[in-house]
């Protein structure tokens, strides 16, 4: 006899989905197959990434002239971003070719990713961000709109948040150090009104209040690393990324 549901069946929010299952609280487990509610983005690397981040497919890359971003024949599929040998300041960015994400009040998003450094003097960012050009750094300018997790400069191997409308940015530790050579999951989860910020699917930071306009400020998937020193070669290793956002 058919059972009728009167909405999705979600992962429980409470004690017995907490650690590191409440980073999942709320998400239906129907998203990406038979719920148009929620619109689904996730790569594993793999085949279904478009052709080679052709600009013309899902991805736009924004380099420096001999950094080389591609993807890697190992288990489970993995996208690098890679200096220039003994070059600092060198690196690239894998981004979406339009902006097609946004937090709109009311509705949730989530975004995670599971990354690897290959040295911790680096800069990074991790998440959601308007389209940037020219340089890959630009993505960490103030001018651009962002959410997500990041290291630069200024921070050394701390992994904070950024939260930024375009004009300012909000900064945000999570007192998580970045180790060389060891993946990481990052993650954040708006819940229509505040986000909070995972690491390995703890919880490390919550309220955030968002500063891109709701709805309006649209922004892609953004994956940046830059080298730091002048030392061998500088990778970032992104296993995959997934973003799910109520429609």
């Amino acid at each position: 006899m058919a059972i009728t549901l009167p909405g999705p069946i979600t992962y429980e929010l409470g004690r017995s989905n907490s650690g590191p299952r409440e980073f999942f609280g709320d998400m239906p487990l129907d998203i990406g197959q038979i719920n148009p509610d929620y619109l689904v983005y996730f790569d594993d690397f793999t085949y279904l990434h478009g052709k080679l981040f052709n600009a013309a497919e899902m991805y736009d890359v924004v380099k420096d002239a001999a950094a080389t971003v591609t993807t890697l024949d190992v288990i489970n599929g993995v996208a690098r971003i890679s200096s220039t040998a003994v070059t600092d300041v060198d690196g690239g960015l894998i981004q979406f070719t339009s902006n097609p994400i946004a937090r709109v009040a009311g509705k949730k998003l989530w975004f995670e990713a599971r990354v690897k450094v290959s040295d911790i003097d680096h800069e990074m960012f991790i998440g959601i961000a308007e389209q940037a050009a020219t340089n890959p750094e630009a993505v960490i300018a103030a001018g651009i709109h962002r959410l997500g997790l990041e290291v630069t400069s200024a921070s050394g191997t701390g992994l904070r948040f950024a939260n930024g409308d375009g004009t300012t940015v909000d900064y945000t530790s999570t007192g998580v150090a970045m180790v060389a050579a060891t993946y990481i999951t990052v993650g954040f989860y708006y819940n229509g009104s505040t986000i909070d910020v995972y690491v390995d699917r703890i919880k490390k930071l919550s309220g955030i209040v968002p500063r891109p306009a709701s709805a309006t400020d649209l922004m892609g998937v953004a994956l940046y690393n830059l080298s730091g020193n002048a030392t061998s070669t500088h990778t970032l290793d992104i296993d995959y990324y997934m973003v799910i956002a109520e429609r």
